[in-house]
């Protein structure tokens, strides 16, 4: 699949979601939101992430079946580049900075061994415990190009499903994540390039469908249920249907072409995102202090606008390579290059 606006769109809509999760969650931490009415901000965070994830694992399985069934090869150096990479620069960025910017966490470091520091940061990020998105996306996305060569994309499903719901009551470390996001990656790959016909007759069905599906979704959040395995799984495909049979059927309008931007940029958002939303944060909390509204709505905006404008900008200078890179291409260039003096030898 080529760039498709409205699925950009929903991962624009998804990736915002992830944004003010994390700025609503560091909200709650600090005692913020102590003073709403009741659970409300609890409720709003567990409906959020009952379906924001698991979106992002089937519309990354949708993507990729076709180029892994193409050829898995390719699809392996495609991931390392795209996945693997990102992943482990911006991890070790992390880590460097890691001393200056702990100071405006809520776990600020007083007493830094740079080599202790240093050693246990890239211990972590070999473990996954530097980002658990890019980890888990990256090892679900090696289980399926393997896996696919073993037995059917059906199988996989239906295992992954097994697998989880049977271990999902124990504790894995950064493997959980591997369990519990697995079905998910592995049914947006059953539905493949099937993921269009996601969609109503018409906008108005498929927004009152939609809505009506987010309401269903609602029941078992509201009731706590949420986190039960099976029911785990149900919330993620009813919120992630719900998603994109509304963003399909805005197709190219105005909100989905806006958002698509920040879709094509998701991961640079999620990398840079934590960086633009503290320093709104802390900003925010100088010139007003812990106003609750606006340190929900600017370092939200921040955490989106801010890196998604680094992305645009980093494609129109040729630093793409800072977030993804072509390793297909370079592998091919290297190829001729010795084809090349292979000839003139």
């Amino acid at each position: 699949m080529g760039r498709i606006i409205w699925i950009d769109a929903t991962k624009g809509y998804a990736i915002s979601l992830v944004v003010f999760g994390h700025v609503l969650g560091g909200a709650m931490a600090r005692g913020w939101l102590s003073g709403a009415d009741g659970n409300v901000p609890k409720l709003i965070y567990d409906y959020i992430y009952s379906f924001h994830m698991p979106l992002f694992f089937i519309i990354s399985g949708a993507l990729a079946i076709n180029s892994i069934r193409a050829d898995p090869r390719r699809a392996m150096l495609s991931r390392m580049g795209s996945i693997a990479w990102p992943y482990v620069l911006w991890g070790i960025v992390s880590i460097l900075l890691w001393p200056a910017i702990s100071q405006f966490t809520l776990n600020p470091i007083h007493d830094f061994n740079f080599y202790e520091g240093l050693k246990g940061g890239l211990k972590g990020l070999l473990l996954g415990q530097s980002s658990w998105f890019l980890w888990t996306l990256f090892l679900t996305q090696c289980v399926l190009i393997v896996a696919l060569e073993i037995i059917s994309i059906q199988m996989i499903f239906g295992l992954s499903v097994i697998v989880f719901l049977i271990l999902a009551h124990k504790d894995w470390g950064t493997l959980s994540a591997l369990l519990r996001f697995m079905p998910f990656l592995a049914l947006g790959a059953l539905v493949g390039r099937r993921i269009d016909l996601m969609k109503c007759g018409s906008t108005t069905a498929s927004v009152t469908v939609g809505a009506l599906l987010f309401g269903v979704l609602f029941v078992p959040v509201f009731l706590g249920m949420s986190e039960i395995p099976i029911l785990f799984l149900c919330c993620g495909i009813i919120g992630s249907v719900a998603s994109l049979i509304i963003a399909q059927s805005l197709d190219a309008t105005w909100p989905n072409r806006l958002m698509a931007k920040c879709g094509a940029a998701s991961l640079v958002v999620f990398l840079l995102h934590p960086y633009f939303q503290g320093t709104a944060r802390e900003l925010i909390s100088w010139a007003m202090g812990p106003n609750i509204w606006w340190q929900l709505a600017i370092p939200t905006a921040a955490g989106v606008i801010g890196p998604t404008l680094i992305w645009l900008g980093a494609e129109r200078s040729g630093l793409q390579w800072l977030f993804r890179l072509d390793l297909n291409r370079l592998l091919l260039r290297n190829e001729r290059r010795k084809a090349d003096r292979q000839v003139r030898g």
